[in-house]
């Protein structure tokens, strides 16, 4: 009963595919009806940019782009998907446009270059250059020498490849590259496709079920609803599960194995006789090779009970608006509820310090029709850096529509009752979940194509504030320094942003000019000075030195510190030891004792002072010898009020 409800509920879905041309992100995708430049209504941009100018987007990375509303105000928008690729150290818009070089037709704006050849019967390519890939995957059908026509900007069909009324249509979409089999007429017998296949031989290459359980691959081994997965560099390449469908809605996966024939390597597709006698032509069969889009989608079972990886459902299908939907149905209707559709990892790039303003969620999302009950929203919560699920809900109480329409949530000035800084939406662990419900009859599908989020932010005002100093501190003592010494100078630079150098300035000059030291460069918010500064240009007798501090930070504010003052004390001489070719002259308080003779000839000894001793044990030669009153000499004062002279 439940896939007799199924198929009759996309029925009216899968008939729009005979107007426009069908595709799939991946083909695990249950329809697949336009390509990425058609959809049923024109999704745009996100409403942030009806109004500005494409010269204002500035591409971020792979999924994200930047956008200048003025005044110092700006939003990134991330698509989940692949949106630009690299060219050296730049990110660039993708360009999927084919051009046309003679003998194929190639692009080479994307992570990926497609090669589609001129005639059907030869050599495809799908070459991976994603973040240093460089592999690729060669495809050549078995076919009529059928050259190719341009049937849109990244689209070549084949007509009558595999005779009569069997085309092929090879299209390159951003991030993957899709052959279609569109069969015309009707077919009362089992179709085969055969195509040969080149793959590097350096890649590791697995099945993989729906349970992402990976086996190596044996030839001849039926392949159904598995993909394969050539695992190699950071973005593996994969093929997808196949399948056939018709114009009014029933699909299968189809038989597909790898063989050898002749030491080539093939790959078959099958569609049998039932499906082809009982459908509803054109009929269309699809293989699709794609690099994996950074962005994360997960079924979260955190809350309800319908799954959204179900029924051949490819959560990965929100990546991209294309069409290629992931669906759920919700049955028991108003009482059961989806589980959590999760879409993190968006690559937000928010510079340091700025403010966040405001959330723009977009889901863009249809139902097949009002005949099996409604779709809504149940739940639409933001998910937080720290991976817990916000409080807020913003379900659309409105019913999904019959066509692809992106529903808002949030705003410029919405943060969704949280606080936020910049690091918290650049975490991979920021995102989105989205879990639906359903009404009034038993079973009821919701389309579900595309997630992208916009986050508005405000420029951090200008730091304007320079590098602030805490006092200065010295090791000066009362006998210290004094000229020649060195004395430690400690002081502390802080500034928010960073400072950027310092230098120590001084006036230990003849006049009390102001010097720089060598300026120190750092970089940090808080800065620890220890500078040992050796003292010059004072006189025996010492003097006051001056120091202060310069700081630059890193926005060119400077600033400079109170002016610091230092003791510089007098030089102590000892004037107990002889001289040569000079007069003597003696401090009597040092209380020298001459115990070496001294040859002063010609020279005068004079001791100064009267406090202390001086006693001669040993012989001084000198033209004239005086003291002061109280010195004692040889323990024999002088008691006059005169210098003695002898």
């Amino acid at each position: 009963m439940k896939l007799i409800l199924i198929i009759v509920g996309i029925v009216m879905l899968i008939c729009l595919a005979t107007i426009v041309t069908a595709l799939c992100l991946n083909p695990l995708d249950l329809f697949c009806l336009f390509d990425e430049e058609e959809t049923m209504i024109s999704a745009g941009e996100p409403i942030l940019n009806e109004s500005i100018e494409k010269s204002s987007f500035l591409p971020i990375n792979y999924q994200t782009n930047q956008i200048d509303l003025g005044e110092g105000k700006f939003a990134q928008t991330s698509y989940l998907g692949f949106e630009n690729y690299k060219e050296g150290n730049e990110f660039k818009p993708i360009n999927m446009t084919l051009i046309d070089y003679g003998d194929y037709w190639k692009t080479i704006e994307s992570v990926y270059y497609p090669t589609i050849p001129k005639y059907a019967d030869e050599w495809s390519e799908f070459n991976n250059v994603f973040e240093g890939n460089n592999h690729s995957i060669k495809v050549r059908p078995v076919a009529e020498h059928t050259e190719g026509i341009v049937n849109g900007s990244n689209v070549i069909l084949y007509p009558n490849a595999f005779g009569n009324g069997i085309d092929l249509e090879v299209t390159a979409f951003k991030g993957h590259f899709l052959r279609k089999i569109i069969i015309r007429e009707q077919q009362d017998e089992k179709l085969y496709f055969d195509f040969e296949i080149d793959i590097d031989k350096k890649l590791n290459y697995k099945s993989v079920d729906k349970n992402k359980s990976k086996k190596n691959i044996e030839l001849d081994s039926n392949l159904k609803e598995k993909k394969i997965e050539l695992d190699e560099g950071k973005s593996p390449t994969t093929i997808y599960p196949m399948k056939v469908w018709d114009s009014n809605g029933s699909m299968e996966f189809i038989d597909y194995q790898l063989y050898q024939k002749q030491g080539k390597l093939y790959f078959r597709k099958e569609i049998n006789k039932e499906f082809l006698e009982n459908a509803v032509y054109p009929v269309y069969t699809d293989d699709d090779t794609g690099a994996t889009s950074p962005g994360t989608m997960a079924d979260d079972d955190t809350i309800g009970t319908v799954p959204w990886d179900q029924y051949g459902s490819d959560v990965n299908d929100a990546k991209i608006s294309n069409n290629g939907y992931v669906f759920n149905y919700v049955v028991e209707t108003g009482i059961d509820i989806s589980h959590y559709l999760k879409a993190t990892n968006f690559g937000f790039s928010i510079p340091s310090d700025q403010q966040i303003d405001g959330i723009l969620v977009e889901i863009e999302v249809h139902q097949d029709s009002l005949e099996f009950g409604y779709i809504k929203d149940s739940e639409v919560k933001i998910v937080k850096s720290n991976g817990v699920i916000g409080t807020e809900n913003k379900a659309n109480v409105e019913q999904w529509p019959l066509s692809d329409t992106y529903f808002n949530y949030g705003a410029n000035d919405d943060l969704w009752s949280e606080s936020w800084e910049y690091d918290d939406i650049n975490s991979a662990n920021f995102g989105v979940v989205i879990a639906i419900t359903g009404g009034e009859v038993a079973e009821a599908p919701g389309y579900l194509d595309h997630i992208r989020i916009t986050v508005y932010y405000t420029e951090a005002p200008p730091d304007t504030d320079p590098p602030t100093f805490s006092a200065i501190t010295d090791n000066s003592t009362a006998t210290t320094p004094t000229n020649g010494s060195t004395v430690q100078i400690n002081i502390t630079l802080i500034d928010a942003t960073n400072v950027d150098f310092y230098t120590l300035s001084h006036n230990d000059t003849s006049d009390f000019s102001w010097i720089n030291e060598t300026f120190i460069d750092v970089e940090a918010t808080t800065v620890n000075v220890v500078w040992n500064y050796s003292i010059q240009n004072f006189p025996i007798t010492g003097g006051t030195l001056g120091v202060r501090f310069w700081a630059n930070d890193t926005l060119g504010n400077s600033n400079v510190s109170n002016i610091h003052t230092i003791t510089v004390h007098p030089i102590v001489v000892d004037t107990c030891t002889c001289p040569t070719g000079e007069n003597w002259n003696v401090d009597c308080i040092d209380n020298c004792s001459i115990t070496e003779e001294c040859d002063i000839t010609g020279y005068n000894l004079t001791i100064n002072g009267a406090v202390g001793s001086f006693d001669i044990l040993a012989d001084i030669k000198a033209k004239q010898f005086a003291h002061q009153k109280g010195c004692k000499v040889n323990n024999v004062p002088n008691d006059g009020n005169e210098m003695i002279v002898g």
